[in-house]
């Protein structure tokens, strides 16, 4: 029978110095507080950023509802075509340019519309201003009061005036 050499003991595991040791937690400890700012100050920038952010989305849905309370109605309103009867009685006359001497008005005026910019010709139907005897082309100035309630050209109210029509005088 043969004897087998005993097994050697169990070494202990290789520790570091302690000199090492001392140092990494030496050099950690001094570098904490820095990393422990940083992270600071990062999560207060995302902090702040986050709550801009949720204020903004507050602010959006406020100013949304107060749109959604002024409009009367869901369905958007036809704008109307026809100026209000008050414009329509601001105006003097209407009238067609159909003689040389009808044309001579134009002239007086202009010579163009000055919402179309388009020379006034025979044919044209023809509306002017009471107050400032502005003429201009009857489609054009219809649109225009729809949306406005002065002269195109010298901005005077055109409210509340009497009208003809030459056409029914002549």
């Amino acid at each position: 029978m043969q004897i087998s050499p005993s097994p050697s003991p169990v070494s202990p595991p290789i520790s570091p110095p302690d000199h090492i040791t001392h140092e990494v937690q030496g050099s950690f400890l001094q570098w904490a507080p820095l990393l422990l700012i940083v992270l600071g100050v990062l999560s207060g920038i995302v902090d702040i950023k986050v709550s801009i952010d949720a204020h903004d989305q507050e602010q959006t849905q406020v100013a949304l509802q107060r749109l959604r309370l002024q409009r009367p109605s869901a369905q958007p309103q036809p704008s109307p075509t026809v100026p209000p009867s008050e414009m329509i009685s601001s105006i003097i006359c209407t009238y067609r340019i159909e003689k040389p001497e009808a044309a001579a008005v134009a002239v007086e005026s202009g010579g163009d519309c000055a919402i179309c910019l388009e020379d006034f010709k025979y044919g044209d139907e023809c509306r002017i201003f009471v107050s400032c005897n502005h003429g201009f082309h009857r489609a054009c100035v219809d649109e225009w009061l729809v949306r406005n309630r002065h002269c195109p050209l010298c901005r005077g109210s055109v409210r509340g005036l009497r009208s003809a029509n030459v056409d029914d005088q002549v």
